[in-house]
């Protein structure tokens, strides 16, 4: 599953404005962010899992714009504000999102989701399980995907979730398996 370079670790009550990525957790264990506000920021997620990154919970933060197209970088783009996956047997597992707000003020466009756990037949990386993702609001999304996409294996639930203000054609909804 992938080396561990940090473990139990908190972030807490954050302010993250005008950012790259936020976290970058590559081989993480009980990695728990909350209390945060994500704002502006200019990279693919917000919070990038990969290598190895379980027992990792994110709570309770708003997320606003945080991730989106870097004009100065015409390959760059959204592909989800929460984004974990590429690495081994069991590095995704027993992931917890829940309590967020996902906002998006822009036209800025989301390639894959909101929230992406695991790897799957179009993710590099082993499957999640164990992952929850419940009680989070996505709203404002003009364009692309503002989905929750779990790609599991076993044991993961995906549930009480609110999409508001989305515009037409957006993708919505959970996949959660």
């Amino acid at each position: 599953g992938g080396s561990i370079a940090c473990e139990n670790w908190t972030i807490s009550r954050v302010l993250a404005q005008n950012f790259g990525i936020g976290v970058q957790c590559a081989g993480c264990k009980g990695l728990l962010i909350e209390h945060s506000y994500w704002y502006i920021g200019w990279a693919k997620e917000a919070i990038r899992g990969q290598v190895h990154a379980s027992d990792m919970t994110v709570r309770w933060s708003i997320f606003e714009d945080s991730c989106q197209k870097d004009p100065a970088d015409p390959t760059s783009g959204c592909t989800a504000e929460i984004g974990i996956w590429d690495g081994g047997s069991g590095a995704f597992d027993n992931v917890k999102v829940y309590g967020n707000v996902f906002y998006k003020t822009t036209n800025s466009h989301n390639s894959d989701a909101v929230v992406l756990v695991g790897g799957g037949p179009n993710w590099a990386g082993s499957p999640t399980n164990n992952t929850l993702v419940y009680n989070n609001t996505i709203a404002g999304y003009k364009s692309g995907s503002s989905r929750i996409q779990v790609n599991g294996g076993s044991g993961n639930t995906c549930r009480n979730n609110v999409w508001y203000n989305i515009l037409s054609g957006v993708g919505t909804g959970a996949s959660c398996g």
